[in-house]
């Protein structure tokens, strides 16, 4: 039951990195978010900008018959505080975001300089007011964390299936010597061989 659970749980992580992988090459070229808007004007979402996932909350209150007149963070905000409460996917060039929502650079910690960030800023202007958290998860760090179980279960693996190769050639599971001279314990390792049967 011990060993089922150990291999459903690595090929869940396996997956997992597998997707963090995938998402962390794509990034680099296209920005995705998907994000929910609720009833009263608060948008969560998570998004997978340049080499990091971002996490995100956000409270729009646009400034009513505020027009858009220029394609820039504030008037794709102001379009984006009256869309209506759900969910929505968009997708666009990483270089777009970057140009246009990436946020100003907070005071450098250590923690900074290995992809991780958060942050909390409210923004007024004379056509929104914006309420913003923020945070960034490396996609290292995910890729790492989502490897390292099936990296165990991978070694775990090789371990069974070499001590079982060892032993239909007879020789000890453990060292690998040869055992045609003293079937019951290795010379070598002194490790006592359990017939067959009771393997």
């Amino acid at each position: 039951m011990r060993r089922h659970v150990l291999n459903l749980m690595a090929a869940v992580s396996l997956v997992l990195f597998l997707a963090s992988a995938f998402l962390w090459v794509r990034s680099r070229q296209v920005y995705d978010q998907v994000g929910y808007r609720t009833d009263d004007g608060t948008t969560y979402w998570a998004g997978s900008s340049p080499g990091a996932v971002l996490l995100g909350a956000v409270t729009l209150a646009a400034i009513p018959n505020a027009a858009p007149i220029m394609l820039d963070s504030v008037s794709i905000l102001c379009i984006e505080s009256r869309r209506p409460a759900g969910f929505k996917f968009q997708s666009f060039p990483s270089a777009l975001w970057v140009r246009f929502f990436q946020a100003p650079a907070a005071p450098r910690h250590w923690w900074n300089h290995l992809g991780f960030d958060g942050r909390h800023r409210v923004t007024n202007d004379s056509r929104y007011e914006e309420r913003r958290w923020d945070l960034s998860l490396p996609y290292w760090c995910l890729a790492s964390a989502t490897a390292t179980l099936p990296g165990v279960w991978f070694g775990l693996w090789r371990g069974r299936w070499r001590r079982q190769r060892r032993a239909a050639l007879g020789l000890c599971p453990t060292c690998g010597y040869d055992l045609r001279a003293s079937p019951d314990r290795c010379p070598e390792c002194g490790a006592v061989i359990k017939p067959a049967s009771a393997a």
